[in-house]
């Protein structure tokens, strides 16, 4: 309830929010510890108090320096509510360390 404006929508800001933490979970899949640099987002149709959504990241591409993944957010009919694009950038490789523990980078 608190993402969540009087008429019972979730704020772009908190979906945006969901986008950077998933978009950044596709070049973790690859072994990358990244930042976002850039995000374009197309708010296509609200998302309500009580909807049930998917949110996919797919990998585009990773680079020595930069990674950028397409994100969606899917309602469980399919309908595509939100599309965006994140550019980030690579800080390093994970370490084994990093798995399961907030650390400062160094």
């Amino acid at each position: 309830e608190k993402a969540c404006n009087f008429f019972g929508n979730a704020f772009g800001g908190y979906l945006m929010s969901l986008v950077d933490v998933c978009g950044c979970a596709a070049p973790w899949t690859l072994g990358k510890y990244v930042v976002t640099q850039t995000c374009d987002v197309h708010f296509i149709r609200g998302v309500m108090l009580g909807e049930h959504v998917f949110i996919e990241a797919r990998d585009v591409r990773t680079g020595r320096t930069s990674s950028i993944a397409d994100v969606r957010i899917v309602d469980e009919q399919g309908n595509v509510r939100l599309t965006a694009t994140v550019t980030m950038h690579i800080v390093r490789d994970i370490k084994p360390e990093d798995v399961g523990v907030q650390q400062k980078l160094e």
